[in-house]
C-alpha cells in the first residue's frame, strides 16, 4: 500500500513538474483527452489567423502603394491640364507651342513609365504585362515594356505615339487598350513595319470621308509590313466616293494581317470589308464582325485568307475583289461556329484575409487599368479639344483612387475583426491548455510531501524485520 503511494505521488510530482516548467496543463493526449483535441484545433486556427493578419497588413501596404502613385500620376495630369489649357489661349507663338508640347510629351511618357512600373513585391500593380481585353483566335500574352523593348520595339502607349509611325519601317508595339472617343486621329500611311497590338485593343474610331483621303484605320500596308495581335472595337466608317473603297483595320498593297479581329460598322459602295489586303497580301488567324459591308474579310488579286472568319449577317460575301477564286484558297469559316476566349486578364489581385476557403475569405480589386492621352496644344483650338482627353484620364484616375480606398476601408475593418478573432482565440486557449501556476505550485507541494511521507514510512517498514530479529 505504501508502495503504491509513493508511485502515485511521485507520478503527480512529475506531472506536476511537467506543467509547471512548460506552462502547460495539457502536454499531451494523455493529459486530457477531450482538451486536447479542442486545444490543437484552437492552436491551428491561431496560427491561420495570425498569417491572416499578415496578409491584410501587406494588403493594407500594397494598397498604400497604388494610391501613393496614382497621387503622383494625378500631379502630372494636373500639369498637363495646366499647360493646355494655357496654350488654349492664343496669345503663344511658334516656339512657346513647341516647348508646351515637349514638357507635356516628357510629362506623359513619365506617367506612361510610373503605370507599366509600378509593382510591389515584384509584382506589377497597374499593368500585370497580362492585363489585355480583346478576344484572339490565338491567346495572346503581352509583354512588358522592359521585354518589348528588348526584343527591339518602340513602345506605344496613347493615340498620338500610334499616328506618328505613319510612313515607318520600324517595330511597334501598344502598351495597352486605346480609346479614340473624341480624339481626332488621322489614319496611318504607307506602313511598311510591324505594329503588334500586344494583345490590346483600339476602340471607337470614327471616320468619315467622300474621297480617298481617308480609306481605313492603317492604309498602305506595304510588302513587309505586319499588323497582329491587334483588336479593332466599336469603329465606324463611311465613305461616299464611289470610286474608293473602306476598310475597317487595314487597306493595303500587301503585308501581313495576323491574329486581328474588327468588329462595328463599315459602310461605301465599292470593296469594304472589315479587313482588306491588295495584290499579295495575306489575312490569318483573323476576324471580322462588321455590319454594312460587302465582304467581312476581303483580298484583292492575288491575296489569301487562311484559317480567319466573318460573321454571316449584314455581309454579302467573303469578299474576294476582282480576283479569281481559284488564285487563293479561302476558308469557309463564319462566326456562328466560332467560340472566342478572351485572352488571359492578370490584373486583378486577390487579398486573404480569412482562414477558410469560401468567398467570404478574400477581398479581390483590380487595380490594373489604361490612359489613352492624346494632347496637342500646336494651335489654340487643338489644345482647348485635347482638354477632354486629359478629363477623361483625371477621371478614370479618380474613379480608381475610389475603388483601392473602398478595398483599403474593407482590408482595415478584416484586420480589426481579425484582432478580435486572435484575442478570444487566444483567452479561450489559454483556459484550455495553460498551466495554472498557483493551483499546479500547491499540488506540487502536497505531492511532494506525500512522497516524502511515503518514502519515510516505507523506510520504516522496511526496517521492523531486521528490529524483529535483533530480539531473537
Amino acid at each position: 500500500m505504501v508502495q503504491a503511494s509513493l508511485k502515485k505521488s511521485t507520478t503527480l510530482l512529475n506531472q506536476s513538474i511537467q506543467r509547471m516548467t512548460t506552462g502547460y496543463r495539457i502536454n499531451s493526449a494523455k493529459d486530457d483527452a477531450a482538451g486536447y483535441t479542442v486545444a490543437k484545433k484552437m492552436d491551428i486556427q491561431l496560427s491561420s489567423y495570425n498569417v491572416a493578419k499578415d496578409n491584410t497588413e501587406i494588403g493594407l501596404s500594397y494598397l498604400n502603394t497604388a494610391t501613393s502613385t496614382l497621387d503622383t500620376i494625378t500631379t502630372q495630369l494636373q500639369r498637363i491640364r495646366d499647360l493646355t489649357e494655357e496654350a488654349s489661349n492664343g496669345t503663344y507663338g511658334t516656339d512657346s507651342r513647341n516647348a508646351m508640347q515637349q514638357e507635356i510629351n516628357a510629362r506623359t511618357a513619365e506617367l506612361n513609365r510610373i503605370l507599366s512600373s509600378t509593382e510591389y513585391n515584384g509584382k506589377k500593380i497597374f499593368d500585370s504585362g497580362n492585363s489585355a481585353t480583346g478576344y484572339f483566335l490565338n491567346s495572346v500574352t503581352p509583354l512588358t515594356d522592359s521585354e518589348a523593348t528588348a526584343q527591339g520595339y518602340t513602345v506605344l502607349h496613347n493615340a498620338t505615339e500610334l499616328e506618328a509611325i505613319s510612313g515607318s519601317s520600324g517595330k511597334y508595339i501598344l502598351m495597352g487598350n486605346i480609346d479614340l472617343s473624341g480624339v481626332s486621329f488621322s489614319t496611318i500611311t504607307n506602313f511598311s513595319g510591324e505594329l503588334n497590338g500586344n494583345g490590346y485593343v483600339i476602340s471607337n474610331w470614327y471616320s468619315e470621308a467622300s474621297g480617298a483621303t481617308a480609306s481605313s484605320f492603317v492604309d498602305q500596308l506595304n510588302s513587309g509590313g505586319v499588323i497582329k495581335n491587334l483588336g479593332m472595337e466599336n469603329v465606324s466608317f463611311n465613305i461616299t466616293d464611289p470610286a474608293y473603297g473602306a476598310s475597317g483595320l487595314v487597306n493595303g498593297n500587301s503585308g501581313l494581317i495576323n491574329n486581328c479581329y474588327v468588329t462595328g460598322s463599315v459602310d461605301g459602295v465599292y470593296e469594304t470589308a472589315g479587313l482588306v489586303l491588295y495584290n499579295t497580301g495575306t489575312i490569318s488567324n483573323s476576324y471580322s464582325n462588321v455590319s454594312n459591308a460587302m465582304g467581312a474579310v476581303a483580298y484583292d488579286n492575288s491575296g489569301s485568307i487562311v484559317n480567319s472568319y466573318w460573321n454571316s449577317d449584314n455581309v454579302f460575301s467573303v469578299g474576294v475583289f476582282n480576283g479569281p477564286d481559284s488564285a487563293t484558297a479561302v476558308d469557309s469559316n463564319t462566326l456562328d461556329s466560332l467560340t472566342i476566349d478572351p485572352s488571359p486578364s492578370g490584373g486583378g489581385i486577390s487579398f486573404k484575409i480569412g482562414i477558410g476557403s469560401s468567398s467570404s475569405s478574400t477581398i479581390s480589386v483590380d487595380p490594373s487599368f489604361s490612359l489613352s492621352l492624346s494632347v496637342n496644344v500646336s494651335s489654340a483650338s487643338s489644345a482647348s479639344n485635347s482638354l477632354d482627353s486629359i478629363d477623361s484620364a483625371l477621371a478614370t484616375i479618380t474613379k480608381k483612387q475610389t475603388e483601392l480606398g473602398a478595398v483599403y476601408n474593407r482590408l482595415q475593418s478584416a484586420s480589426d475583426s481579425i484582432d478580435v478573432s486572435i484575442t478570444n482565440l487566444t483567452s479561450s486557449l489559454s483556459t484550455i491548455r495553460d498551466t495554472d501556476v498557483a493551483k499546479e505550485s500547491a499540488n506540487y507541494i502536497k505531492q511532494q510531501i506525500l512522497q516524502q511521507a511515503s518514502a519515510t514510512l516505507l523506510t520504516t517498514a522496511n526496517q521492523l524485520p531486521s528490529i524483529a530479529l535483533s530480539l531473537i
